[in-house]
């Protein structure tokens, strides 16, 4: 008898061991796991969507946003943008970026010809709060000096709030812009995408599939364009986001524009590659 106790022991032993293996290996795969399924789900301004959510980078994450590329069709015209961005989460739920925006139009017009401009913007965006009983609230700032024919300074403040809901999210962004030009006016050939609207106010809905470290969303959105007595354009567009690595995602989308003189489609591509990250329970 003292042996069988002894054998049912073991065999107790043996298969608490063999349960306790998938375990182990989770938890020892866990760090990377959770690292590769963070950035898909925070959507910035421009990838792919114009609506962003409220989420800023983590404290001491450092991002650089290698392709953000916007191709924008209208009027027998096309505009190419591309804006490089760093961004560092420099304090609790705080960020800032610098990019640099360059965007080249063309026309198929004989007596048209093309234009070309290059600028440099500066932005933060704050966290008010994280997201509990009440939505997820954040406010942001840029300056922007935009230059082509003539040279553009602009000032935008921005107020967000992303709801999380049985399967999908909300966000609602609104913003207001001022500017200075130095020939006198707002008339500017080249118009950064959306960097030189007056004002912006769009709503946008996205669905997360965590297990493919994916993201895909919808928005609308309403602006009023640079330059005087242009009327509201509406716009919609959908998008995705995939998560490739614990530090790196792609981005894409397409859009129409619905109202306004620069009715047409839209096509967005962009990259992201984290260059340091520090991770921390307390974000």
């Amino acid at each position: 008898m003292p042996f069988a106790s002894h054998r049912v022991v073991s065999d107790t032993r043996l298969r608490a061991s063999r349960s306790l293996a998938p375990l182990l290996v989770a938890l020892a795969l866990s760090p990377s796991i959770a690292g590769a399924q963070t950035d898909y789900y925070n959507t910035d301004a421009g990838r792919p969507l114009a609506v962003e959510d409220a989420l800023p980078l983590e404290l001491r994450a450092l991002e650089l946003q290698l392709a953000p590329v916007r191709f924008t069709r209208f009027r027998g015209a096309t505009e190419l943008g591309f804006e490089p961005e760093l961004a560092l989460g420099i304090l609790p739920r705080t960020q800032v970026e610098v990019g640099i925006p360059i965007t080249v139009a063309t026309s198929s017009s004989a007596d048209a010809h093309g234009s070309s401009a290059v600028g440099l913007t500066v932005a933060a965006l704050h966290a008010l709060n994280v997201e509990t009983s009440l939505p997820a609230f954040a406010v942001g700032g840029s300056i922007a000096v935009l230059g082509g024919e003539s040279r553009i300074a602009q000032a935008s403040v921005k107020a967000i709030a992303t709801r999380t809901m049985p399967g999908v999210r909300v966000h609602v962004n609104a913003a207001f812009s001022v500017r200075t030009s130095t020939n006198g006016s707002d008339e500017e050939e080249v118009t950064f995408g959306d960097e030189l609207s007056r004002w912006l106010a769009g709503v946008a809905i996205d669905r997360t599939f965590p297990l493919s470290s994916l993201l895909i969303g919808a928005e609308l959105t309403a602006r009023e364009p640079l330059g005087a007595d242009r009327g509201t354009q509406w716009s919609t567009a959908a998008g995705a986001r995939y998560q490739l690595g614990p530090r790196s995602s792609l981005d894409g989308g397409v859009g129409v524009h619905l109202t306004g003189p620069e009715r047409g489609w839209f096509v967005t591509a962009g990259a992201a590659v984290q260059l340091y990250r520090a991770w921390r329970p307390d974000r």
